[in-house]
């Protein structure tokens, strides 16, 4: 991909769909590598695993290998062909442990740095960089890279910015725990999925909602709930508190053309990472 600069001045807000489909013009899949079973459970496959002695597929391209498919393939397949993309997280403390947690347990390779963001960015032995706090893509990718939106409407995380420099995609998140894991949860998880070219989803738990949701039109908002047998409670009004974030089996998506949830509704329930 050729860098291009775009003036900050330029760069709106982008909803959340804007956002997403900007990643998946933007990204390209890592290549391919080839890794024993043991170490390949939770990679997205790049090629249909099969049992040799009768042919019979047991995980298709694109879906993160499980450990019940291993102990399908045991004694027949031993090497599995899959995409691992490997991050660079700049930015310490308990937040960048939480991204470069959430990375490795969707199948990614995280290292943590704190080195200078431009420093990570010229590395080539990684394939992608969330940096965390205090850089903006304008000030620190410049002319040196592209910028496809700084900022997004989704509430918390709406300070989350996305471009490229050097031919690799560059993450921002927000400084503060509740920013920088509803900016990974809407937008960084789509990045590593384009970058592990992850065709396939785990599927979420469909449940209904225990309270109503109230929610600004335009807005995406990311919402704490907490699981209680076939209903799920919502535990924030119109902010998070570290308390909800702790209480928290999960947490849902209510779309930007909403204005909220009725108590009643069937809402899909994703575990935290």
């Amino acid at each position: 991909m050729a860098d291009s600069a775009v003036a900050p001045d330029d760069v709106a807000r982008l909803s959340l769909v804007e956002a997403l489909a900007a990643i998946d013009r933007g990204v390209s899949p890592v290549a391919p590598i080839e890794r024993d079973l043991a170490s390949a459970v939770g990679c997205t496959l790049a090629a249909d695993a099969v049992i040799e002695s009768g042919a019979l597929t047991v995980r298709l391209t694109g879906a993160r290998l499980r450990h019940v498919d291993i102990a399908l393939l045991d004694g027949g397949t031993t090497r599995v062909s899959v995409r691992v993309p490997k991050f660079f997280v700049v930015g310490d403390g308990a937040v960048g442990a939480l991204i470069a947690g959430a990375i490795e347990s969707n199948g990614g390779m995280a290292v943590i740095t704190d080195t200078p963001l431009a420093v990570a960015l010229d590395n080539p032995s990684v394939d992608a960089v969330v940096a965390i706090g205090k850089y903006t893509l304008a000030r620190d990718i410049g002319k040196s890279g592209r910028i496809d939106f700084d900022g997004v409407a989704v509430n918390p995380g709406g300070a989350t910015a996305f471009g490229n420099a050097h031919d690799r995609p560059v993450l921002i998140l927000p400084a503060e725990l509740d920013g920088a894991l509803a900016g990974w949860l809407t937008v960084g998880r789509r990045l590593l999925a384009r970058l592990a070219f992850r065709l396939i989803e785990e599927q979420p738990f469909l449940l209904e909602l225990a309270r109503p949701v109230a929610s600004k039109r335009g807005i995406a908002e990311v919402v704490p709930v907490r699981r209680r047998a076939a209903q799920v409670e919502p535990l924030v009004g119109d902010t998070w508190t570290t308390h909800s974030i702790a209480r928290a089996d999960g947490w849902l998506l209510v779309p930007a053309d909403s204005e909220g949830l009725p108590a009643g509704a069937k809402v899909q329930m994703r575990p935290w990472p």
